[in-house]
């Protein structure tokens, strides 16, 4: 005996019939959750989530950072000026590396590739001389007024997903080309 009433004598105290005998095992109530039928929701709504994160990462890129500008740190600062200008070239050009599908992930992506910007425009760049530096910083605040607008954009619905990928591509293509003409003068 476990102590506790079964569901036909709390039935009997109630003045009400129950067709099930009176025993020491619980009959479950309809109605009412068990112990493991509670767990496995629990587990099957935090696997549905798990789930959900890895669907929308893979989606959005994956790369929630580290990825275009934002490597700009892990360049070397024994680099000349031209060499940095055209590592950072490279840099942005990795805006072609993925095609965000919808809408959403594409501003998502923008999003990560102003963070770059403007982790470029913040980082320390002892591989230029303090005029590059400044016209450096000035076009990448440029640049990421550029991606800001456009992200807004997108948002409000006043550029759709293509013409909204057109404009990122022009962007991307235009941060690449001056810094790479950048470098050619420097060179």
């Amino acid at each position: 005996p476990t102590g506790r009433p079964t569901v036909a004598a709390i039935a009997e105290t109630k003045g009400t019939e129950s067709a099930t005998p009176a025993t020491d095992s619980v009959t479950p109530v309809k109605g009412k959750v068990t112990k493991v039928e509670r767990l496995w929701s629990v587990l099957a709504v935090a696997a549905g989530l798990l789930i959900s994160v890895g669907i929308w990462q893979s989606f959005s890129g994956g790369e929630q950072v580290g990825w275009g500008l934002a490597k700009v740190t892990s360049l070397s600062p024994d680099l000349g000026d031209a060499e940095y200008l055209l590592e950072l070239s490279q840099l942005a050009g990795a805006w072609d590396n993925k095609t965000p599908p919808t809408t959403e992930t594409l501003i998502a992506r923008l999003e990560q590739f102003k963070t770059g910007c403007d982790t470029l425009r913040r980082a320390p760049k002892p591989q230029l001389q303090e005029v590059d530096q400044i016209w450096l910083a000035k076009s990448c605040q440029e640049w990421s007024g550029e991606l800001g607008v456009l992200i807004q954009q997108l948002r409000n619905g006043s550029i759709d997903y293509h013409d909204g990928l057109l404009e990122a591509n022009r962007i991307a293509e235009g941060m690449e080309s001056a810094l790479i003409d950048k470098a050619e003068e420097l060179a």
